[in-house]
């Protein structure tokens, strides 16, 4: 993965990935959902939610990853709940501003 040379509006340097990335990269570093390991429901709701409401993806944005996700989840998950979670995700309340996980993202690319 390759960082690109960004800065901010004040030109301040700093790495960034883009967007894509950053989003891949913290989808693939959650373990896949395992039945019977626990958590199964709610490993899988907190990756929509994370998408949705942590990067600010619309639904449709939002199930591209799910569906990456979704590869490494024992079962796999229907379309349809898949689904689900992405809009159960974009109704619920949560404790963190949303777009948090953006970051940096929106500094000025060079």
């Amino acid at each position: 993965m390759s960082a690109n040379e960004c800065q901010d509006a004040n030109g301040n340097k700093d790495k960034c990935f883009d967007l894509h990335e950053r989003i891949e990269a913290y989808v693939f570093a959650i373990p896949g959902s395992v039945v019977g390991e626990g958590g199964c429901h709610s490993r899988t709701l907190s990756v929509a939610s994370a998408l949705t409401h942590g990067f600010e993806l619309s639904f449709s944005e939002a199930m591209p990853y799910m569906e990456m996700y979704n590869g490494r989840c024992e079962p796999p998950w229907s379309t349809k709940e898949l689904e689900h979670k992405v809009n159960e995700s974009i109704k619920l309340p949560h404790d963190k501003p949303r777009g948090h996980l953006l970051g940096d993202y929106f500094l000025t690319r060079k």
